[in-house]
């Protein structure tokens, strides 16, 4: 027993001196901290639009970025939509567009920044003079929901696509109806020109990419290969590239 208790009483004395040994190590870290890797400051925006509390559906600015365009409204379909027109530099109200029936689901601004357009749930798109915040026209074809919206590169065209599945390019001078395509079986979902202006692309709930001459009306080629629908086509800006996406979870790159 004395031996055991020998052993035991040697092993608590090398326990506490290996105990203070350690204290001592992290006193000595704590007195000398080694240096904190910085941490990046979280992004501050440049500017809050908070006070505005009604559905933001779609946005634009204007080339120079002075201005920022807001659609959406008090819903996502039936009640009245708004379009409201924001100081990009404090982010102040600087004007609306007013007049939709329903909630506004595309807004695009031209290239010289002069002229917006706006579609709504009802089917109804909006010219707008953008610095003089007026309607210029009322462009009415469509049967039911338009979704998307661009302007040809010269401002002098307005494509839309529509839930009816037509693609539609209108006189942006006059208002005018200049072509109407069936583009898809099933909804035109998006339409972007090329960069140059001189092909039209569009995609449907059908699965498909369609490229169209925008002066003829006439089907220039067809993407395939995505598995639903398609919700966005984008050219990149010197117009070698065309991106699609969609319903699919899958973004596809063609030349």
């Amino acid at each position: 027993m004395q031996g055991v208790s020998k052993t035991a009483g040697g092993g608590a004395a090398a326990g506490l001196g290996w105990l203070l040994t350690s204290l001592g190590s992290l006193a000595a870290c704590a007195a000398d901290p080694a240096p904190a890797t910085p941490v990046a400051a979280a992004p501050v925006p440049a500017a809050n639009l908070g006070e505005f509390k009604r559905w933001v559906i779609a946005a634009d600015f204007t080339r120079d970025g002075g201005e920022l365009v807001t659609a959406g409204g008090e819903s996502l379909l039936y009640r009245p939509g708004d379009v409201v027109v924001w100081k990009a530099a404090d982010g102040s109200r600087a004007g609306d567009l007013a007049g939709h029936g329903t909630a506004v689901w595309a807004v695009r601004v031209s290239a010289d920044g002069k002229l917006a357009a706006t579609a709504g749930y009802d089917g109804i798109v909006k010219l707008w003079d953008l610095p003089g915040r007026t309607l210029k026209h009322d462009l009415k074809k469509h049967k039911g929901w338009v979704r998307s919206l661009a302007f040809s590169p010269d401002g002098t065209r307005l494509a839309t696509a529509g839930e009816d599945g037509q693609v539609v390019l209108w006189d942006t001078a006059n208002g005018s109806e200049v072509k109407a395509v069936a583009a898809h079986a099933g909804s035109a979902t998006c339409v972007a020109f090329a960069p140059g202006g001189g092909t039209l692309a569009t995609g449907g709930s059908d699965k498909l990419v369609k490229l169209w001459d925008p002066a003829s009306g006439a089907e220039k080629g067809k993407l395939e290969g995505h598995g639903d629908s398609l919700w966005a086509v984008a050219y990149s800006p010197d117009g070698s590239r065309l991106a699609t996406a969609g319903a699919d979870r899958m973004i596809r790159l063609w030349n």
